[in-house]
């Protein structure tokens, strides 16, 4: 057999700069130290099942925070531990008005209790995102032991944070640091009609600094994504682009940087189809919060067709921004600048205010009547803030000046967003300290696509669902 010695020199030299510099990084294989969930969903009587797996032999402390949909506000923040080679289950659901946490697993978990619901009427708690971060391993069995049972191993556990106890004055005791090898998956179901889909996710390699140990008090929103190394690596045009930020979360941001977003549709009436895009922003909230790091992200006040409270959006001021491609490569375009006729109302740009945020595409806002319906998201609920739609029926009606002639319907075809930003350069180069420019926006975004055969057999119905990552595109300088 002929060795390629290019190509291993090529790849030994690239994992030894990425660890020489401890780079955060999106794994390849399903493990890593963080998982970003970009989306669970508790509305129209939906439930959303998490799973987090330990794939190593080494007893893991790990932090879970549930961040609602709007500002990112974790609701609900604890501790997990768990035994070698443990997986831990919980289920979100709706009960008596808001969204509960429930597990009968046998894995310790520390501080599920339930949030100040006073807060409530500022969430968007029926959706929102779920960031899983290892804190430590245990290098003391102490704690795991094998001879006991889960329940006194928790127990043994909890008394660690209590008065006197190893953890309170030196929370990092009798740990040894984090090793990787989580991973993890979130599922949405629907109960009554009988179907479900997996959600999408990220996961991050390398996002602490070598020999790190970050545990925290049950009760505390740490570690976070702010809370690791700040240097990124990401594959660009077929190199390792390395690059140092001032912060933990712009390093974060940087493996989530896409100019563009595509992916298919399908509202069909034979199958009643109902698509959907799910498009999170996992480090909106620590930009907005540091006046320095708002970049790459701006206000709607710049835009007219905007309200203030809209703080980024995919649409320009001059030329299309937005295109909806039929199954044969005909499109519509859609466009605010001043032309006449003049451009679409707002409602139909892609905008957003919202960390997680659910944009239905649908064939007509109209009734019957001719009024303007408000229609509702089949996994996000009613219309809300976070919930917004896009009536393909008012590109057809603009067909001569939006769309191509050969257009006759768009049931079924393909969207493309390109995303409003400035530009990041902030960063440095980690090799040789040259400036770094990055475009785009930090997303994860995903399309939801729903169907039902009404002839899967006589008198019955069949109704199914999947979830499929957006394909996207970055841009680096």
């Amino acid at each position: 057999m002929r060795t390629n010695f290019n190509f291993l020199f090529s790849t030994f030299f690239l994992w030894t700069s990425i660890q020489s510099h401890a780079a955060v990084h999106i794994s390849q294989t399903g493990h890593g130290q963080a998982l970003i969930f970009p989306y669970y969903t508790v509305a129209n009587g939906l439930n959303t099942v998490v799973s987090v797996n330990n794939q190593s032999e080494l007893p893991k402390a790990v932090k879970i925070n549930i961040r609602e949909a709007k500002s990112g506000d974790a609701m609900y923040s604890f501790n997990l531990y768990l035994d070698g080679y443990d997986i831990w289950t919980m289920g979100l659901v709706e009960t008596d008005g808001f969204i509960n946490l429930y597990s009968n697993d046998e894995s310790c978990v520390l501080n599920l209790n339930n949030p100040d619901q006073s807060l409530a009427s500022d969430w968007e708690w029926q959706t929102g995102m779920i960031e899983v971060i290892e804190m430590a391993n245990f290098s003391s069995s102490e704690f795991f032991d094998f001879n006991t049972s889960a329940e006194e191993n928790c127990n043994q556990i909890g008394l660690g944070w209590e008065d006197g106890g190893v953890w309170v004055s030196e929370d990092n005791d009798l740990l040894s640091p984090v090793s990787g090898g989580i991973t993890g998956q979130v599922t949405v179901f629907d109960v009554a009609n009988g179907f479900s889909f997996q959600v999408p996710s990220i996961t991050l390699e390398n996002f602490y600094p070598a020999e790190s140990i970050a545990h925290h008090a049950p009760d505390s929103g740490l570690p976070n994504l702010s809370s690791g190394v700040n240097t990124s690596m990401v594959i660009y045009q077929g190199k390792a682009i390395t690059t140092q930020w001032p912060t933990g979360y712009e390093a974060v941001s940087a493996l989530l940087m896409k100019t563009s977003t595509e992916n298919e549709f399908n509202v069909e009436d034979v199958v009643d189809a109902q698509s959907e895009w799910v498009i999170s922003f996992p480090t909106l909230q620590y930009h907005l919060d540091n006046n320095q790091t708002n970049v790459p992200f701006i206000y709607g006040v710049e835009d007219p067709f905007l309200d203030e409270d809209q703080f980024f959006f995919s649409r320009r001021l001059h030329g299309p921004n937005g295109l909806v491609f039929d199954r044969n490569g005909n499109f519509c375009y859609r466009s605010t600048a001043v032309t006449d006729p003049p451009p679409p109302p707002a409602f139909f740009a892609l905008s957003f205010n919202s960390i997680v945020n659910t944009n239905m595409i649908v064939k007509s806002y109209s009734d019957v009547n001719g009024e303007l319906l408000s229609p509702n998201s089949t996994i996000s609920g009613q219309a809300r803030d976070n919930v917004s739609s896009l009536s393909l029926d008012i590109l057809i009606e603009r067909i001569s000046t939006v769309c191509s002639p050969e257009i006759t319907n768009l049931e079924t075809g393909k969207r493309r967003e390109i995303m409003q930003y400035n530009v990041n350069n902030r960063g440095i180069n980690a090799i040789d300290q040259t400036s770094q420019t990055y475009h785009g926006l930090p997303f994860i975004a995903f399309s939801y696509n729903r169907f039902t055969n009404a002839n899967a057999q006589p008198g019955k119905l069949a109704t199914y669902a999947s979830a499929k990552m957006n394909n996207s595109e970055m841009r680096i300088e």
